[in-house]
C-alpha cells in the first residue's frame, strides 16, 4: 500500500493526536511525611558576602517550600572556614559572615549541620569563557523582546548558564517594569528542548538595561540543571525526562546541589 505526502500528513497528525489525549482521573499521592534536605548553593568568584538556601522536601502539590532556620552552616577551603548565618528577613537564605571569593584550584567543602545530622559536599571552581554576542529582537519601533535563539542551545566548548536581567524602570517608574530570564548551554542537545512549552514573551521599551551574566558550569553542575530543567522548564511536551530525582552532591541523603563557579557580566543599553 503507497501513502502520497497527503495521506502520510493526516496519518502523522492522528497518532499525535491519539497520543496526546489527556484522560480524567485521581492521583494517588504518597503521603508519607519524610523530611529531606534540599540545598541550592552557588558560590562565586566574586568578592561578595556568598549565599546558601536551605529548604525541606515537602509533599502537597500547591505548597511552598518550607525554609530550614536552624541549620549551622560554614564552607572550608585550604583550612580557612567560612561561617554562613540565617537571614532572618529571608527565611532559608544563610549568608557568610564575611565577604570572600571562590579562588581556583581549590577545594571548598560545604558541611550542615541540622537535626543531628552532617551534610556535605565538595567542589571545585570552573572556568568561564567569554559572554558571546547578545541581541535582542525588535518589536515594532520602540520595543525589544528576549528572543528564544538568544544563546546558543549546545556548545562542544563551554556548558553554561545565562541570566539576563532586564530594568526598565527609569522609562516606565509605574507598573511591571524588571524581567529575569535563564537559559543554558549544554555540550549535547536532549530532544525537550526542541519542543519547549512556550515562555511568557518579555518585551520591553527600547532604552532599557540588560545585565547578562554568563556563569561558567562542571559538567556535574550542568548534568544537575539539565536534568532538573528537563522535569520542570521543559516538561510540557511528549518528549519527558525520566521520573526520578535530579543528580547532587549533598551526602548523605539530600537534594539539590553546591557549586563554585566562575562568572562574567555586561551590561548592555539595548537600542
Amino acid at each position: 500500500m503507497i501513502f502520497n505526502a497527503q495521506k502520510l500528513f493526516v496519518l502523522v497528525g492522528m497518532i499525535f493526536v491519539v497520543i496526546s489525549c489527556e484522560r480524567s482521573g485521581e492521583w494517588s499521592i504518597d503521603g508519607r511525611q519524610d523530611v529531606n534536605l534540599v540545598v541550592h548553593g552557588m558560590l562565586t568568584n566574586e568578592f561578595s558576602q556568598q549565599e546558601i538556601f536551605l529548604s525541606r522536601t515537602f509533599v502537597n502539590l500547591y505548597e511552598s517550600a518550607p525554609p530550614i532556620i536552624d541549620a549551622d552552616v560554614r564552607v572550608i577551603a585550604n583550612n580557612q572556614l567560612y561561617l554562613f548565618v540565617a537571614d532572618m528577613n529571608h527565611p532559608g537564605r544563610y549568608v557568610s559572615e564575611e565577604a570572600f571569593e571562590v579562588v581556583e584550584q581549590l577545594d571548598y567543602q560545604l558541611e550542615i549541620d541540622w537535626q543531628g545530622q552532617m551534610y556535605s559536599a565538595t567542589s571545585r571552581l570552573s572556568n568561564v569563557l567569554p559572554i558571546p554576542e547578545i541581541s535582542f529582537n525588535p518589536v515594532g519601533q520602540d520595543s525589544f523582546r528576549i528572543g528564544d535563539n538568544i544563546v546558543p542551545l549546545f556548545s562542544a566548548n563551554q556548558q553554561a548558564m545565562y541570566e539576563i536581567d532586564i530594568d526598565w524602570s527609569q522609562i516606565e517608574p509605574v507598573g511591571i517594569n524588571r524581567a529575569r530570564a535563564i537559559y543554558y548551554t549544554f555540550n549535547s542537545v536532549h530532544i525537550s528542548e526542541f519542543v519547549r512549552p512556550p515562555r511568557e514573551d518579555i518585551i520591553f521599551p527600547a532604552g532599557a538595561q540588560a545585565i547578562v551574566s554568563k556563569y561558567g558550569l562542571r559538567d556535574d553542575f550542568a548534568d544537575f540543571l539539565r536534568s532538573t530543567a528537563i522535569e520542570t522548564d521543559w516538561n510540557g511536551n511528549y518528549f519527558y525526562g525520566n521520573p526520578q530525582n535530579s543528580p547532587t552532591n549533598i551526602v548523605p541523603g539530600a537534594y539539590g546541589f553546591f557549586a563554585t563557579v566562575a562568572v562574567l557580566r555586561d551590561s548592555i543599553i539595548v537600542e
